[in-house]
């Protein structure tokens, strides 16, 4: 078991105890079950609370900070050698959480607390580090945030998330990856929801060019996906169309 308490102070609100706690079970020996509780706080920003423009928004010093408290249920279980599944479950439940609104009143954008937010779902992910350098993943994440009260989901919050990838080498320093993404619908400010889209990325590298050298050319979009995400309040669109294919070198150096 694991336990602590960590305290903050901040000059723009009162000071809070956020509590941690972790209980760790073997119940067999491939096997590993954790239990992880705890809480945190974020106090509001100077952009939050004071930014105001006569036609745009206005401030809010009764801002007080968010809180949120998650509690999750893991299970880990070692299949074999270089294969590795875990299972997730979890929960969140948010308390006045920051987030920007049209006063109906006066038309300008305000940031306010919203009462109450939950969120649940289930992660499940596999990684296999195999032999001659392959790796691959896939990890799912289904899930819902809603408002307490309305029971409205959130805006900008994929219920279905899928990614899967994989990484094999060509040549002794050369190595081609590629990963994929699929995500459900989102809802936008407007009660409106973007259509599902899948997206794949993919790229080589070489490793140790010379030493500590390395160089890689990635291709994100590779086909090309037309995507579409909720705007904010600011935004004059309601969606905003995302970077198509993009084809770029990296050159790195580790120490």
């Amino acid at each position: 078991m694991i336990t602590g308490m960590r305290y903050d102070q901040h000059s723009r609100s009162k000071g809070g105890l956020s509590p941690r706690l972790g209980l760790f079970m073997n119940p067999f020996p491939t096997s590993t079950l954790k239990l992880l509780h705890g809480s945190a706080f974020r106090a509001p920003n100077v952009y939050e609370t004071y930014y105001e423009d006569p036609y745009l928004a206005k401030g809010n010093s009764a801002l007080k900070p968010e809180k949120i408290t998650t509690s999750e249920l893991i299970w880990e279980q070692a299949i074999s050698a270089g294969l590795l599944s875990e299972m997730a479950l979890y929960y969140y439940s948010m308390e006045n959480l920051i987030d920007q609104m049209l006063d109906p009143a006066d038309s300008l954008l305000q940031f306010r607390n919203l009462a109450e937010v939950r969120a649940y779902g289930v992660e499940w992910d596999l990684r296999a580090n195999l032999k001659k350098g392959w790796y691959a993943y896939i990890n799912l994440n289904v899930q819902r945030a809603a408002d307490f009260e309305s029971g409205q989901p959130l805006s900008n919050s994929p219920g279905l998330i899928l990614k899967a990838g994989v990484s094999l080498p060509l040549l002794s320093r050369l190595y081609l990856y590629s990963e994929g993404i699929y995500e459900s619908g989102r809802y936008s400010i407007r009660d409106t929801k973007t259509t599902a889209y899948f997206l794949c990325n993919a790229g080589l590298k070489v490793t140790r060019i010379r030493k500590r050298l390395s160089c890689s050319l990635r291709v994100k979009n590779l086909f090309d996906t037309g995507i579409m995400l909720p705007a904010a309040y600011e935004h004059e669109l309601e969606l905003i169309v995302q970077p198509r294919r993009y084809i770029g070198v990296v050159v790195s150096y580790s120490r």
